[in-house]
């Protein structure tokens, strides 16, 4: 179940859109390959979270899932690059995705601006956003996430918080949460991360 709520833009018009056959390959990629590869990608998050796999067939699931994860990237890559025609529209870019995640047994809230960002930033914000979603449906066992996506003094502040398990924490050859923290560094961002046991996890990541 998805709780949408958005609130009005303060930042400048949208920029003038590409050629409408580039539009409409970039709708095509978004609702066929990209929507299916999600799928997909959710279908191993659930075999990931069975506990009874033995090591070395967990590890090759994982191995799988960050091919699924490689694939839709260059997608989203190619779909952005496709719609660029100046800055993106960032919180229509996140909803789809959280869109794409929510499920009868996870309901997720949004408290979003409508932004535009540039093209590369909203690239990374999505994959930030994918990435921190995932982990949760394969680690947490939250029945609850609420995200919020807000523009302060020319930065953007993502919140994600889930009502999981909790005790979330940076372990060596585990690399969703270290690749998260190299994204946001490359940008010069900050990543705040609270995560106590029985309590849930709240990332909290400025750009």
């Amino acid at each position: 179940m998805l709780i949408k709520s958005q609130r009005s833009s303060r930042n400048k018009p949208i920029a003038p859109l590409p050629t409408p056959e580039r539009v409409r390959i970039a709708q095509e990629l978004h609702d066929g390959i990209a929507q299916d590869l999600v799928a997909l990608g959710y279908r191993i998050d659930l075999l990931l979270s069975h506990e009874d796999l033995s090591t070395q067939a967990r590890a090759d699931i994982r191995s799988t899932r960050f091919g699924v994860s490689a694939l839709i990237e260059k997608v989203r890559e190619e779909i952005l690059e496709l719609r660029s025609g100046g800055d993106e529209n960032v919180s229509q870019q996140i909803s789809d995705l959280v869109n794409s995640f929510s499920t009868s047994n996870l309901q997720i809230s949004l408290d979003i601006e409508e932004l535009q960002a540039p093209v590369d930033l909203c690239r990374e914000l999505v994959v930030i956003t994918g990435e921190i979603l995932r982990n949760c449906i394969a680690h947490s066992r939250a029945t609850h996430i609420a995200l919020s996506l807000h523009a302060i003094e020319n930065h953007f502040h993502l919140g994600i918080r889930d009502d999981g398990v909790g005790g979330v924490e940076v372990k060596a050859n585990h690399w969703g949460i270290i690749g998260i923290q190299e994204r946001i560094n490359r940008l010069g961002g900050t990543l705040i991360l609270t995560s106590e046991i029985g309590r849930g996890t709240h990332f909290q990541i400025t750009l």
